[in-house]
Formats: C-alpha cells, structure tokens, sequence
C-alpha cells in the first residue's frame, strides 16, 4: 500500500505523460501526509484543545507553588485563609492567595467566572502560567459566555467545576463507601429514630424554590404533580415561609416525608446543595430531578428518581405508597449504613499536586465557553 501511495510501484506499460502526472500527485499527497502526521505528532491536537510540549512552557521549579484565587466572592472566605496552611496535609508545598498584585508571580490562578465578577478583557498570561477556569452554576445560569469571545480563546489550561470531565472536580455533594463500618448498636439507635420520625411525620411532599421560571419547567411539573399528591411551596414560588436555614431543615425533618429536589436546568451531572441538606438530614427521602446520573452517582435506594415514572400522577401514586409502608420507606434511608456524604470541598491539595507534576504535553482549550456550554443541557420532556 505504501509503495502505490508514494508512486513507488511499476508503472507498467503507462504512457510517459500519465506516469509523470501519477508522480507528481502521488509525491503531493505523500508530502501532506507526511506534514500532516508530523504536525499530530508534534503538537499532540487534540479536539477543542491546542496542545505543545511543557519544555516550551514549563515554568522554572520551585519549591513552593503560588495559587492565586482571582476575584473570589467574600463568602468563599478565602482571604482569611491565605497562606501555607490549607496544604499541611498535602503530598506538595503550595500557598494560597488572594492578592490580585501577585498575578504574575502566581504559578496557577483560578478565575471564579460567574456574572458578577466579569472581566472585560483578559489580563496578562504569564509563560508556564496556569490558568483554571472556576464555575458552580449550570450554562443556562452561569452567566459566563464572555469566555467564549475570541481574547480569551486559547487560555484556560483547566477546568474546575461539578462536571466529572474536569480536570478539578468541585460540586455539591459525593457519597463515597464507608471506611469504618458503623457498630450495630449505631445502626439500631438510628432504626428507633427513624421509627419515631415516620409515626410523627404529619405531611408529605415538600420544596423550597426561590428561582421561578426556570430552564428545566420544574415548576410546571410540580404543578402537574401537586394535582395528585399535596406539596408545600416554600419560598418565592409558593405561599409558604421559611427563611431562617436552621429553621427550615427542622421543619423537613420533624413534619415532612418527601422533600423535592429538583435543578433549575437539566445539565450533565449538576447537582446542588438542596440534595446535600436533605441527605445530611437522613430523616426524610429526596425526590430528584435533575440531568445528572444519580444511579451512577447515589447509592442504590437513596434517592427518588422521577424519570423512573412515566408521569407525575405515577410519582404520587408511588409516594404515596411508600408514605404508608414504614418499613420500605426506612430502607431509603439505610444507605447511610455503608456511605457518607460529603459536602463541597476545594480540591487544593490535587491542584497542588498537579501544578508540581507537570505532564509531557500542555494543552489549552481552544474555547473553553464551548466546552463548558455545548451539548452540556438538555430540555425536558416530561412536561
């Protein structure tokens, strides 16, 4: 195959016109493929990412590394946390700051993208500088696409967001398996607590809801749901109360069965803190809705899935069963038994260690908004 490709086969009896013809073309394309192989080979492109080797932008190695969160809301609290001591468990020396006088000398800076602390134009990268871009909010409400303008293509090194392909995961919430499994004395004191909490429980189906209308028409299902089963609106979007947060997750865990769980937007693994609050409870069973893959994500049993019913009438049928039967409705509560879960959390130290470990071949995406927001949603399509 090689030899016809390069024109190296006997031409045979040809004409002396059509085999100089057939050596020319075939020499071009040779020539392409070649170039072509050489150019995959040396800059390892990637789709959606612009990659060269790391000796062209390594930067000098230090012992301690720089980390600067840029912009940052006040409630991430990150001023007051400044310093070495965040990484005292970690494997690698790294500091963290705020201070926007020390861009430059950052080794890697974290750019909290979200719409209230936009930037017209990008700053200045430094060489081997990297650059993370932070997000916690779905596409539809991230209010980030200024990173998709052409000054900032080309600049992000990595992701970190609630999205299991980012480099960095940061989300809400993660069950992770049990390291100690708890006593049977544990196990029975929390089977007496969770008798007691169903005998007591007086209502059923639960939301608090601030964002009205939304991308996912969450409302309009629960408008169709609360057609057939009673659910208390709290908040913005109902005609109930409940504003003090302490208070309100009392009020789930003394009164109510079912607390709905349901996303502004249907995007790949989003998931918020509402899911979190509940489990942390472990009293009550969260009904979700959302683009994430709970199977994949929650242990077997510990969530309510409505895309598992082919209607909202089917929901409350189903809720409403399990509503009147204490011992199926306390074995969605068990899978604390085996799993804990966890809250968000900064992956400092894996940051840390992977501005330390530089690979052989640093890329950057091409359009990181791209990434972020193509093929990410979808609309729903059970309303």
């Amino acid at each position: 195959m090689l030899r016809i490709l390069c024109g190296c086969e006997d031409p045979g009896n040809m004409k002396q016109g059509q085999i100089t013809r057939l050596y020319l073309f075939t020499a071009v394309l040779c020539v392409i493929l070649i170039l072509w192989i050489y150019n995959k080979w040396e800059t390892n492109s990637i789709t959606g990412f612009h990659c060269i080797k790391n000796d062209m932008v390594t930067k000098k190695a230090v012992d301690t590394k720089v980390m600067l969160f840029y912009r940052f809301p006040d409630y991430y609290e990150l001023q007051g946390k400044s310093g070495f001591n965040l990484f005292t468990n970690c494997d690698k020396k790294c500091e963290l700051t705020t201070d926007e006088n020390r861009f430059s000398e950052a080794d890697v800076v974290v750019f909290y993208s979200h719409k209230n602390y936009r930037y017209q134009a990008p700053p200045q990268k430094e060489p081997g500088q990297k650059w993370v871009f932070f997000t916690v909010e779905s596409p539809p409400y991230s209010g980030n696409a200024m990173y998709g303008g052409s000054q900032w293509g080309n600049k992000f090194d990595w992701t970190m967001s609630y999205r299991y392909d980012s480099e960095f995961w940061h989300g809400y919430v993660r069950m992770r398996p049990r390291v100690t499994p708890l006593s049977e004395d544990v196990m029975e004191r929390q089977r007496q607590n969770w008798k007691q909490k169903f005998a007591n429980k007086t209502k059923l189906v639960a939301w608090f809801v601030s964002h009205c209308p939304t991308d996912s028409l969450r409302e309009k299902y629960v408008e169709q749901l609360s057609k057939h089963i009673p659910v208390d609106i709290y908040g913005k979007c109902g005609t109930l109360k409940c504003e003090d947060r302490k208070e309100c997750l009392q009020l789930l865990d003394n009164d109510y069965k079912f607390y709905l769980s349901f996303e502004n937007s249907l995007c790949v693994d989003y998931v918020t803190e509402k899911l979190l609050n509940v489990l942390e409870l472990n009293t009550l069973v969260p009904v979700v809705r959302g683009g994430a893959n709970y199977d994949s994500l929650f242990p077997p049993n510990s969530v309510i899935n409505v895309k598992d019913f082919p209607s909202p009438e089917k929901l409350a049928q189903y809720l409403k069963e399990l509503a009147n039967n204490e011992e199926e409705y306390t074995k969605r509560l068990q899978w604390v038994w085996q799993y804990e879960v966890h809250g968000p959390k900064l992956p400092l130290c894996h940051l840390c260690q992977t501005i330390h470990a530089p690979g052989p071949v640093s890329c950057v995406y091409e359009n990181v908004y791209h990434w972020w927001s193509q093929r990410a949603c979808y609309k729903p399509n059970d309303v």
